[in-house]
């Protein structure tokens, strides 16, 4: 069934942001039972972040009191059956809800793609990472975006994926892949060239990379029409917090 696809949407999201974590110069991760703490990075924009994995309200407490002071700390929790009690948790515990992602697990197999003329390949990050930090980043400083870029170039465990039409990069998306099935994370269109089915291509292409695994993905509500129209089915949600302002 669909719905199992949950549990392993919550250990493919946990495993890429520990990815990502390691990739930050300086960064080390803090592993308790209940919650994974990134210490040292809290300037570098993907070094900021915790993970909540169980709603235990000692871990909460924990956790708020280690990240009191912090500045800008995001605490994701992982999708399954157990995140309205950990919502619970965190809004007791002085955390913000900062928003939800829905996630989505495919639940038919990959369609044809369209006939449009393009190049779809699997690079390096180095490739990529500036493109991805643009779409998704443009408002960012400068060195926000060198930060992500660097980090995007170095990281371990992720797959890159671009498309070309003609010499340029006009569509871009990164895999993690792990035991169970295949995360689909920042799948992203130039801004400028939209509405003419390079992401529709870009996914498509994907699923039948990964037609004999397991695909799941997070996104905005409001784009998951988009991705119905894929094969794509809402399994559950993720949602991500914040912290306050530092207690007086």
């Amino acid at each position: 069934m669909i719905a199992s696809l949950l549990p392993f949407a919550g250990e493919n999201l946990l495993a890429t942001y520990r990815a990502l974590a390691l990739a930050v110069p300086g960064c080390r991760l803090v592993e308790e039972e209940a919650f994974t703490l990134t210490e040292g990075c809290a300037q570098h924009p993907l070094g900021a972040f915790a993970v909540l994995s169980k709603p235990d309200a000692f871990a909460a407490r924990e956790l708020r009191t280690r990240l009191n002071g912090a500045r800008a700390y995001q605490i994701f929790v992982p999708p399954h059956g157990d995140v309205p009690a950990l919502e619970e948790v965190l809004l007791r515990n002085d955390f913000l809800l900062s928003r939800r992602q829905v996630v989505m697990g495919r639940a038919a197999p990959a369609e044809t793609t369209e006939d449009l003329d393009v190049a779809i390949e699997e690079v390096s990050g180095g490739a990529i990472s500036g493109f991805i930090a643009r779409q998704f980043f443009d408002h960012g400083s400068p060195r926000f975006r060198a930060d992500l870029e660097s980090t995007l170039t170095s990281v371990i465990g992720m797959r890159f994926w671009a498309m070309r039409v003609g010499d340029k990069v006009r569509a871009a998306a990164m895999t993690s892949d792990s035991e169970g099935g295949t995360g689909l994370y920042n799948v992203c269109v130039d801004v400028s060239m939209r509405g003419r089915g390079y992401g529709r291509q870009l996914v498509l292409t994907l699923g039948n990379v990964f037609h004999d695994r397991a695909l799941t993905l997070q996104c905005r509500p409001s784009i998951v029409g988009f991705y119905l129209q894929l094969g794509f089915v809402p399994i559950g949600y993720a949602p991500i917090f914040a912290v306050h302002a530092p207690r007086p």
